[in-house]
């Protein structure tokens, strides 16, 4: 990514009045925020952001919404690039980079994941303590096993999980293992990452989560298992934004009572 593509939608912000942001959130496959939960004051599609381009991805909407907080202004991000896209680590990032740019110092990744803990169901929202990166990053050593385990924000993670609690829904903590795609895991591979102690696993979240903490920022995860593997239950991407969509409203209930705590 070049300083010339994150100042150019610096500039469209800009144009639409976005000029400062507290914190920001990503959204995966499904994951559309109902608005009637936030305050919009400003949606722009990520083709009229240059550089951006379309989500590109079933279930991921492309567009850029502007939510109001008590003390300032979130960035919702509706659909983000992944590793087997095609894109690099800084395409994937771009989002973040322009909005630390704006002042954000807070990320939460909101993400559809395969359930490895058979203990999980379908539906449930697993708040990520921690991940392992399978996925070849610039700067990252390759190693077989995800290397080593990284963590999430604690501050983050204890908001989101006293959210949860006061509204009476149900967030557990697990860790994240974030792999290439896009393909599903074998029966063999499900067996070895849950020898590793992952709990769910996905195709995005860990670059962003590793960007973010190259930029100071601090950053946390919340996965919606969109199928447990082993249950029977269909893997195809269009389960996986079903079974998102069936859970959304809860995700949203938590989100919006977090940012409007902040």
């Amino acid at each position: 990514m070049s300083f010339e593509t994150k100042k150019l939608i610096l500039d469209v912000l800009e144009s639409k009045g976005v000029d400062n942001l507290v914190g920001l959130i990503s959204t995966g496959s499904g994951q559309e925020l109902p608005e009637d939960l936030f305050t919009v004051t400003c949606e722009i599609p990520y083709v009229d952001l240059p550089g951006m381009g379309d989500a590109n991805v079933p279930g991921h909407q492309g567009i850029l919404r502007v939510v109001d907080g008590p003390i300032g202004d979130w960035a919702v991000w509706t659909g983000r690039r992944h590793f087997y896209q095609g894109y690099t680590h800084d395409e994937i990032g771009l989002y973040i980079d322009v909005s630390a740019a704006l002042g954000a110092d807070e990320l939460i990744c909101l993400n559809a994941a395969g359930g490895l803990n058979p203990d999980l169901v379908v539906g449930q929202m697993v708040s990520i303590e921690r991940y392992r990166c399978f996925t070849p990053l610039p700067g990252l050593h390759r190693e077989i096993d995800g290397g080593p385990w990284r963590e999430t924000d604690s501050g983050i993670r204890e908001k989101l999980l006293r959210v949860a609690e006061e509204q009476a829904l149900s967030l557990t903590s697990g860790a994240y293992a974030g792999v290439p795609g896009p393909t599903y895991e074998t029966a063999s591979e499900v067996d070895w990452l849950r020898s590793l102690g992952c709990d769910v696993v996905g195709m995005s979240t860990v670059a962003e989560l590793i960007r973010a903490a190259e930029l100071g920022i601090k950053a946390s995860a919340v996965s919606v298992v969109a199928n447990v593997h082993g249950s029977g239950t269909k893997l195809t991407h269009d389960e996986v934004v079903k079974s998102s969509e069936a859970a959304v409203i809860k995700l949203a209930r938590i989100i919006s009572k977090y940012i409007a705590q902040i």
